[in-house]
């Protein structure tokens, strides 16, 4: 880091570029009078210092072992036990307790009715795409029929939650860590502080609580609504009847199947809103923060949801 020190306007730039004339790393005008227009070339010599400096060194970027990737993914799973015991370490008081569940109703308002909507469409277009593509690979064996039973399956057991994950953490995640985000900017996070209200039991508690209830309500909605999208294409390719439709699905869905989403579902919702609160508490006080932690908060929910179906899949309901 080079310190300039003195007095730079326009009218003096070629003392500037005299001074400047051998420095290849970054300026620091802080201690310098500089005027508006000295500003904006030292910020663009900065800036090219910044990317010179970066491209000779891009290949080290090839270089991270597979050790220092594993501890940093270890040690972000271990914060995110840390926040859920600092989330949930005290007992609410009993005056306090009716703020909560108003903030947990609002919560469930906006993450799970007001996002019914989009996850039916979404679900719907999932179930028509995959019960298309399933009858037209089947019809070749004679078996078409059975793409209704890899129709209702496949929403039961998986793609449902998908759409769940997906919806909750795309839209209700990024809005959870925007709304604390410009909370923190506001100063409204440290007044709560000041008027010793524990912030992450107020604000956050109430939010992961509200994504447990919100995950197994919209999996349950992606679910139906992927399957009737999957019947009317059936109605469309083979004349099925609604009687028969009915029929086949209760025979079909037994008491596991139909209670995976309930059983996966509050997991799924407890690890988006571990970590969207634990990108929530990491912002800084500017906006380019917010928007890193938006962006972190809902592909690391999505990672680790994904990754936790698997491990459901491998170690307890088996293959």
């Amino acid at each position: 880091m080079f310190y300039l020190k003195g007095i730079y306007t326009i009218e003096n730039i070629n003392n500037l570029e005299d001074v400047l004339k051998n420095v290849e790393c970054e300026i620091d005008y802080s201690q310098a009078e500089v005027d508006s227009y000295v500003k904006i070339i030292l910020d663009s010599i900065n800036q090219k210092i910044i990317i010179n400096n970066f491209l000779p060194h891009s290949s080290l970027v090839s270089k991270i072992s597979l050790k220092k990737i594993l501890y940093k993914n270890f040690k972000y799973i271990y914060d995110l036990f840390l926040i859920n015991k600092l989330i949930f370490r005290k007992p609410i008081k009993s005056h306090q307790v009716k703020y909560i569940m108003s903030d947990i109703a609002n919560a469930l308002y906006s993450m799970c009715i007001q996002a019914i909507p989009i996850t039916i469409f979404l679900g719907m277009l999932l179930g028509i795409s995959i019960t298309m593509q399933a009858s037209k690979q089947l019809k070749l064996f004679g078996c078409e029929i059975y793409s209704l039973d890899l129709l209702i399956f496949s929403f039961l057991k998986e793609m449902g939650l998908l759409v769940g994950i997906m919806v909750l953490s795309a839209r209700s995640g990024a809005a959870m860590v925007s709304k604390i985000g410009f909370m923190k900017i506001a100063d409204e996070w440290d007044s709560l502080i000041v008027m010793q209200i524990n912030p992450h039991i107020f604000l956050l508690q109430s939010k992961v609580i509200s994504f447990i209830i919100s995950m197994v309500v919209l999996s349950y909605v992606a679910c139906f609504a992927g399957i009737f999208g999957g019947y009317l294409v059936l109605l469309i390719i083979m004349n099925l009847h609604i009687s028969f439709f009915l029929q086949a699905f209760i025979e079909l869905v037994d008491y596991q199947s139909f209670l995976t989403i309930l059983f996966k579902g509050p997991f799924f919702g407890w690890v988006i809103g571990l970590v969207c609160a634990f990108e929530s508490i990491k912002i800084k006080l500017n906006s380019e923060s917010i928007i890193k932690r938006i962006s972190t908060g809902v592909v690391y929910s999505i990672c680790f949801c994904v990754f936790l179906d698997f491990l459901f899949n491998f170690f307890v309901f088996g293959f």
